[in-house]
């Protein structure tokens, strides 16, 4: 069965990772750019692990009041039958919990991600392909560019003018339309105030 790809705000939020070596790196890394308050709990925590600023890092065996307050968990140790206790606490309580290496084990999965500014796509394929998903995100990465980030940044500056405009949910569509047109057919992307004079020129239908 697919899962349904979930974005979601994770800033600020709880993250408990049990495990310190290079698996649970590789998810602190994923994680890094959308700033969760992420707690390590692990016996052994490798150097890179520790050298990163903002974790909260504790050197003893994974405890279920570890737990308290979680908003998801990775349960990354070496021994899989921890990760699988983990992760029925975490169904008990209702805690997301990716288990690294057990897709029975897991209420969510990391994607394959490509990222360029505020723009990010994520590939699943619920577990059964990992190669299959990073050739994905390869291909995906081909197209995410530097100037398709400042489009990205500049019309969503321009979307509280469009909807000052234009009335009707059909009229704002195509102003947006529009506007993604024009910024990709020039080499450099348009200044705001270019950009807000096409808008204004623009006579849509009804």
């Amino acid at each position: 069965m697919p899962y349904f790809p979930f974005f979601i705000d994770i800033s600020g939020r709880r993250c408990l990772i049990a495990g310190g070596g290079r698996i649970a790196l590789h998810k602190i890394n994923k994680l890094l750019p959308f700033s969760p308050e992420m707690h390590v709990v692990s016996p052994e925590i490798c150097d890179d692990i520790a050298g990163i600023p903002g974790l909260c890092l504790q050197q003893r065996e994974f405890r279920q009041s570890d737990l308290d307050g979680a908003f998801f968990v990775i349960a990354a140790t070496d021994r899989q039958e921890v990760n699988a206790d983990i992760s029925r606490l975490c169904r008990e309580r209702g805690i997301l919990c990716n288990a690294v290496d057990s897709p029975a084990d897991c209420s969510f999965f990391f994607p394959a991600l490509a990222q360029r500014g505020d723009i990010t796509a994520g590939v699943s394929t619920s577990g059964k392909s990992p190669l299959i998903a990073a050739q994905l995100r390869r291909q995906i990465e081909g197209l995410l560019t530097p100037q398709l980030a400042e489009i990205c940044d500049i019309l969503g500056e321009l979307r509280q003018e469009i909807r000052g405009k234009f009335p009707l949910e059909k009229q704002r569509a195509q102003a947006m339309t529009a506007a993604l047109e024009y910024c990709l057919q020039r080499e450099k992307v348009p200044e705001y105030t270019e950009l807000l004079e096409f808008i204004n020129g623009l006579e849509l239908k009804v």
